[in-house]
């Protein structure tokens, strides 16, 4: 003040170069590691998933007072993907280099990522929120999360990111050499749920099936009982073109929580596998939370997991 100006205190909840570098190597690095953690509370259960090093290595949890299940998902075999890129018109794989697609370099604005889902054009932003591990806010955070997990006994990195991630419209994919399914039929309107178990579940055709309405049918086992209930859409795709939706009808809220639902292209005579990834906003979701931190700290979280199931 005594030389007439007077130098702005350090945010220490801005981003720097060196938050950057650990984020980049955690969770956006060309090696494809990844060091995540995300929890999603469901009633009282709670929903985790930890991914730990190379691409596809990642535990999946559900954890409710004592009682907990991990699943270990370890990479298989790699699959070669595109997804519809609408500005170019064609499926594009962002693995390759001979389609004419460059994918964008991420601009950073403050605390904010903005890059695109690779393949397409379409914006991912990822808000970034940074916490010392001492300070008043961050133990704040810690105390909120839930207590089955017991996070609060771990000794955490000096810098922890949460990040809310939002994908501004639905993506679609199918893999390079995608399954496909003859129908005989030349539109979308001319499918039945008849023609989709013949198609889909031909051991349940034609007699080991109901028909419960004209968009909903049961699988019956081999006693005759209900195996599973479905319902099915058809909606508008990403790619412009029609897209079949078969759900399982799951009643109990946890068990609904892991169903994912089946996505098939619909062309002439064709029912092509694809997967669509639903626009999103996670900062809606207030009872979802996603970290990141240094690698080295991702042992430390799969062996504390671990120590819950045992």
């Amino acid at each position: 003040m005594s030389f007439g100006y007077m130098e702005a205190p350090v945010d220490d909840k801005a981003m720097n170069s060196t938050d950057w570098d650990t984020v980049f190597s955690s969770m956006l690095n060309h090696a494809g590691e990844s060091h995540l953690l995300n929890i999603e509370t469901v009633r009282s259960s709670h929903f985790i998933t930890l991914d730990y090093g190379v691409e596809h290595q990642s535990m999946l949890g559900v954890i409710s007072g004592s009682a907990v299940m991990l699943i270990d998902q370890t990479p298989g075999e790699e699959i070669a993907n595109e997804c519809w890129n609408e500005p170019m018109k064609k499926w594009i794989n962002p693995s390759r280099n001979d389609q004419g697609y460059i994918l964008k370099e991420p601009i950073i604005e403050g605390n904010l990522l903005k890059t695109v889902y690779a393949g397409t054009d379409i914006e991912i932003q990822m808000n970034f929120n940074k916490y010392q591990n001492t300070a008043a806010d961050w133990q704040d955070l810690l105390a909120n999360l839930p207590s089955d997990l017991k996070l609060t006994s771990l000794s955490w990195p000096a810098q922890i990111y949460r990040t809310d991630v939002k994908q501004a419209a639905d993506v679609i994919c199918r893999a390079e050499d995608p399954i496909t399914y003859e129908t005989g039929v030349e539109t979308a309107s001319q499918l039945s749920s008849s023609l989709l178990v013949e198609l889909l579940w031909p051991h349940a055709y034609p007699e080991s099936y109901i028909e419960d309405s004209a968009n909903k049918f049961t699988i019956l086992d081999s006693f005759g009982q209900p195996e599973g209930q479905y319902e099915w859409e058809i909606s508008a795709s990403p790619n412009g073109g029609k897209l079949l939706t078969i759900t399982e009808i799951v009643v109990e809220p946890i068990e609904n929580k892991i169903v994912r639902p089946y996505h098939y292209l619909v062309t002439s005579n064709l029912l092509t596998e694809a997967d669509l990834y639903k626009a999103f906003d996670s900062a809606e979701n207030k009872q979802f939370y996603r970290f990141t931190y240094d690698s080295s700290f991702s042992n430390t979280l799969y062996n504390h997991f671990k120590s819950l199931a045992k």
